[in-house]
């Protein structure tokens, strides 16, 4: 709510007709302030896709949600909430934040869609997303563990001998676990997993880490389903768009520090950067996101 109308206060001269130079259409006033068609089609720009049957509904959401806000900022002016120094603090770094992504999203705009040659060069890359792409069963087997014997238990999943070996092992550890069966296309899992499943030997599990213990994947069957080349090019497309983006981010970010003038002080005299370009991955994912996240291929590929 701070945040909120922080942002809100930092825009706040945004809603008066009488100070407006631009004409605007009207939704509703509030006590002699505007709550614009643009607002509302502002805040829908940054919802999920809607279909066309869903807008005015979600507009009329989005209008009630702008009129509460309103109130709630017209109140805290009046009481001069916004002078509070906790308040300008979150103005000022919502106001920070704001036009650094604006900055960084004006440079990734000028990104281009891939050459044919990149997108099957990536379709290649990815065969078992693509043209070796699987349907597994898998057992999907949770083992509460501290961090450092994550190594045993990935010793014991690779000993090939399957999912109630390690169960077995876990019990003799008195380590807390259970075990739950799924049947899942291979874009539906956690995309570092995906090669690691079609590689898998049978009867050997893939580990991976999770807060307070780890998960043991093991494939118990799987069936080959193939897409083609031409029904993934569009989502092959926008993953590498979004990767172009990424790098540019990361390339303006890298520039501009090798430009700059860093003086570290206090506490962090001679400390000097942790990353050379640590400060671009927020604004980068921000603006573009990763290459190909979970699930995108699915809805890209319209899949069952």
């Amino acid at each position: 709510m701070l945040v909120g109308l922080a942002a809100a206060a930092m825009l706040a001269g945004c809603g008066r007709s009488s100070e407006s130079s631009v004409a605007t259409q009207v939704a509703v006033r509030v006590n002699e302030r505007d709550i614009t068609v643009h607002q509302i089609n502002q805040q829908l720009a940054q919802s999920r896709q809607l279909g066309p049957e869903q807008v005015q509904a979600a507009s009329r959401e989005v209008l009630e949600r702008l009129i509460d806000q309103e109130l709630a900022l017209q109140q805290a002016l009046d009481q001069k909430v916004d002078r509070e120094p906790t308040v300008v603090a979150a103005i000022e770094a919502a106001r920070r934040d704001v036009i650094a992504r604006a900055y960084i999203e004006r440079i990734i705009g000028g990104v281009g869609a891939p050459n044919a040659t990149e997108v099957q060069a990536y379709y290649r890359a990815h065969p078992e997303l693509f043209a070796e792409r699987q349907i597994y069963t898998l057992v999907q087997m949770d083992v509460a563990l501290p961090e450092a014997r994550l190594p045993e238990l990935q010793a014991k999943a690779q000993e090939g001998k399957g999912v109630e070996a390690v169960a077995s092992w876990a019990a003799s550890q008195s380590l807390a676990h259970a075990s739950t069966q799924s049947t899942q296309a291979a874009e539906t899992l956690p995309l570092d997993l995906v090669p690691q499943l079609a590689a898998l030997p049978a009867g050997h599990g893939a580990v991976q880490a999770a807060n307070g213990g780890a998960h043991v994947w093991f494939v118990t069957a799987r069936q080959s389903s193939p897409v083609a080349l031409d029904q993934a090019r569009p989502v092959i497309e926008q993953a590498l768009v979004n990767e172009h983006k990424r790098l540019a981010a990361l390339a303006e970010v890298k520039r501009l520090r090798g430009t700059a003038k860093l003086e570290y002080q206090g506490p962090f005299a001679g400390a000097g950067p942790v990353k050379t370009v640590a400060q671009a991955e927020p604004a980068a994912a921000a603006a573009s996101g990763t290459a190909l996240d979970d699930g995108q291929l699915k809805k890209g590929l319209g899949l069952p």
